[in-house]
């Protein structure tokens, strides 16, 4: 299935879009957002160029036993983290 679908995709739009994300500077608009922030990834992306080392002010958990696809790998893990983060800003008014 997904052999297929690479194939539908011709050439120069799948590059100008694989250029377009490595790209893209997330830390600008992490900075300007003023919301509440968490970043979620695999104990194996541990590395220098990962989000959360490049962003150290913003909190980070990691999800060990997962691959690049942590909210599909372990999502009962991954939503209980977003919950901790998110339902409070959002929805505890109590």
């Amino acid at each position: 299935m997904l052999e297929a679908d690479r194939t539908r995709i011709p050439r120069a739009p799948s590059m100008a879009i694989i250029s377009a994300i490595f790209a893209f500077d997330p830390l600008p608009p992490l900075a300007a957002y003023a919301g509440p922030k968490l970043v979620i990834d695999a104990t194996r992306a541990d590395n220098p160029g990962a989000l959360f080392r490049q962003a150290p002010g913003i909190p980070y958990q990691l999800i060990d036993g997962t691959s690049h696809w942590v909210q599909l790998d372990k999502p009962q893990d991954f939503n209980k983290l977003l919950d901790a983060v998110f339902w409070p800003a959002c929805c505890d008014r109590g």
